[in-house]
């Protein structure tokens, strides 16, 4: 009984100045200021060890809160805090029981974060084949994601059958009507066509070549385009975590308090 009255005490002294969550968070970063080598993996993971759990649910979700209220979900994640989202949802889980209000905001929670996870993985695999030039695995990404295929077979064809029109590829007028006619059929901007121009100025094979050149630029703007789509959707579920996020925080501070008096 009497250690709990003390905690209560706590409590009330320190939001005098701040919320519990907020000190639960200054305790947590008041020990990761002293190992200095830590990074925000191993400092995680050493919070319950130093700790608790509680001051470990309260950063994960302090952070949470934070960056995605500056920057949106894409911030949260492309800064590197999803990888507490495991404690994120161990937090979440645990909150959820403590009232109707926390079940109702933690289910909110749960939802718009897994949606966005979701999304944001893609939005990085695309990210990652694109900069490593891995066009076979950018294609098997979009059509895993049910983005319209790209068929270099298909682009390959037409593009044969249009050069067989002419005996010199190399000549002027042949490379203007080729570049015109592939402007035409597949959007291309002019660094491209220059591409494709060099092709047919320098001989070789240029069927494979340029094939080579439309399917990887189709291909990579299949792949912008998904991820501006992403960037849409993920602008909506930023908006689905602010209208609720006050009073989810206001919540989530009552349970902290309620579970630190009581543990």
């Amino acid at each position: 009984m009497i250690g709990k009255l003390v905690k209560y005490v706590k409590v009330k002294l320190v939001e005098r100045k701040d919320s519990f969550h907020q000190q639960l968070m200054n305790e947590a970063y008041d020990v990761w200021h002293k190992h200095n080598e830590w990074g925000y993996s191993d400092f995680l993971e050493n919070i319950p060890k130093y700790l608790s759990t509680l001051h470990l649910y309260a950063v994960v979700i302090g952070n949470l809160n934070y960056q995605v209220e500056n920057g949106g979900w894409y911030q949260w994640y492309m800064n590197g805090y999803n990888v507490g989202i495991d404690y994120v949802q161990d937090a979440l889980d645990e909150f959820s029981s403590f009232s109707d209000k926390a079940e109702e905001y933690g289910t909110k929670l749960q939802n718009t974060l897994e949606e966005a996870l979701e999304l944001l993985e893609r939005y990085e695999d695309i990210d990652d084949a694109l900069n490593w030039g891995d066009f076979d695995r950018l294609q098997k990404l979009l059509y895993r994601y049910g983005i319209e295929d790209v068929r270099r077979n298909h682009i390959y064809h037409e593009i044969d059958e249009l050069t067989h029109e002419y005996e010199d590829l190399s000549s002027d007028e042949a490379i203007e009507n080729i570049i015109m006619d592939l402007q035409s059929r597949y959007d291309l901007d002019k660094s491209v066509a220059k591409d494709i121009e060099y092709v047919l100025r320098t001989g070789g094979d240029p069927v494979e070549e340029i094939a080579d050149i439309v399917y990887e630029t189709m291909l990579w703007k299949k792949a912008r385009e998904y991820q501006d789509d992403i960037h849409k959707i993920l602008h909506d579920l930023d908006n689905q975590y602010y209208s609720f996020h006050h009073d989810f925080l206001k919540e989530f501070n009552a349970w902290l308090k309620h579970k630190y008096i009581h543990q």
